[in-house]
């Protein structure tokens, strides 16, 4: 059986076998922080335990999402202090991320295309790279792909019980906000999906029943976040106080479609002198805006080149850009992709599933072409591309089976 116990644990452990081996002769040693956000996500979680408060190094209180500070904060404080410990904990989250894909390939397109699906992911790079460094990508693909099970689960139960339905929707919402805790750029995507949501609801009053239950409850678990902001700001601040510095890195003068933060001498930027955080923040956002109304041709142009970089089959990074690395790249992105495309071909009928499960897919492709485009923030929507490649890869053995027996005759 595909899906028995034994199977899925097989599945598990093969996948944390090859995270393991990655983080323990590929990943960063010491403290080699190699991303900016790995510093930042560090300094606030030492300060934390250290009785400094929920804020960076440099003082900054709302620059990152709690999500991620508070893991690394537990981490720490259950003697992980090496990131190699914390590598093996994201190891195992990612492991977990290939059983629950699995099983949401099972519950939409059957055994073999969930299994497959499994497969691909625990041995595809682009997971297990991240495996290996200080970033929420890994507990975000994670929770993504919990949450679209929760979301399939939830619309299935529009038709049936009330109580399931809002039992569902009421979970949804809660693994939502943890989400928008994890990473802030998710905010949005309920706006996004609603229209989605409803457009094949029979009953489209309890769609927005169960989607208004959903937003309730990612609510109520941001509350706290949101509570701790306005007593620090005296403002209503959902997410973070980076927003206007990342629009404005996306759409400035310094602007080419991927990371500008290092270029950019933020303080000549605004005048010099100093500036509170929320002021910073709104004057960064203020200007870039400014930016795209005065120049909208630069900004389709810069749209479309932060596109290429977040569809890029090649690593952006130029580091990573040697011949090892876009082998590595070319062989695991491009036939995903082209199999992906064969298996929506094969379910183009079934557009309520294909436009639910590629709802995030369209949504951060959308998102980052207003904000800096980056292989690294596609990670996170590949499981529901993957999915679709492993539903393509079993129509195609599908084919050659049936073509065989008419060679033979």
């Amino acid at each position: 059986m595909l899906f028995g116990r034994r199977s899925l644990c097989l599945l598990f452990l093969a996948a944390l076998a090859v995270r393991g081996a990655f983080v323990a002769f590929a990943s960063p040693r010491g403290d080699d922080l190699v991303f900016p956000d790995s510093a930042s996500y560090d300094s606030i979680a030492r300060n934390w335990l250290a009785g400094k408060g929920f804020r960076e190094t440099s003082g900054r209180q709302a620059s990152r999402a709690p999500g991620y500070p508070v893991f690394l904060a537990a981490c720490h404080s259950l003697g992980l202090q090496r990131p190699q410990g914390i590598y093996l904990v994201q190891a195992a989250a990612d492991s977990a991320m290939c059983v629950l894909l699995a099983l949401l390939g099972r519950r939409l397109f059957g055994d073999t295309a969930g299994f497959l699906a499994g497969c691909i992911a625990a041995i595809c790079p682009f997971f297990i790279f991240y495996t290996g460094f200080l970033l929420a990508e890994t507990l975000f693909t994670l929770g993504l792909v919990a949450l679209m099970l929760f979301l399939f689960e939830c619309r299935d139960a529009l038709e049936k019980s009330t109580s399931r339905m809002l039992l569902l929707s009421a979970a949804a919402g809660v693994l939502l906000g943890l989400l928008v805790l994890l990473r802030s750029s998710l905010l949005l995507f309920p706006l996004f999906l609603l229209p989605i949501w409803l457009a094949w609801a029979r009953n489209r009053r309890r769609a927005m029943t169960a989607w208004g239950t959903m937003i309730a409850a990612m609510a109520l678990v941001m509350l706290p976040w949101i509570v701790r902001n306005y007593e620090i700001f005296g403002r209503f601040i959902p997410t973070t106080l980076q927003v206007g510095e990342s629009l404005y890195e996306a759409n400035s003068p310094y602007a080419d479609g991927g990371p500008a933060m290092d270029r950019i001498d933020w303080v000549k930027e605004r005048g010099g002198g100093p500036m509170g955080e929320y002021e910073n923040n709104q004057f960064f956002r203020n200007a870039a805006l400014k930016y795209i109304r005065e120049h909208p041709g630069r900004f389709c142009a810069l749209a479309v080149e932060k596109f290429m970089r977040f569809w890029n089959p090649l690593p952006n990074y130029g580091p990573y850009r040697r011949p090892m690395g876009i082998a590595v790249n070319l062989c695991a992105f491009v036939p995903i992709i082209l199999l992906a495309c064969a298996g929506i071909l094969r379910r183009k009928r079934d557009a309520a599933t294909l436009l639910l499960l590629l709802s995030p897919v369209a949504y951060f492709t959308l998102l980052h072409t207003v904000f800096v485009g980056s292989v690294r923030y596609r990670t996170p929507i590949m499981p529901f591309v993957i999915l679709l490649a492993a539903l393509g890869m079993e129509s195609v053995w599908a084919r050659r089976r049936r073509s065989a027996p008419a060679r033979e005759t």
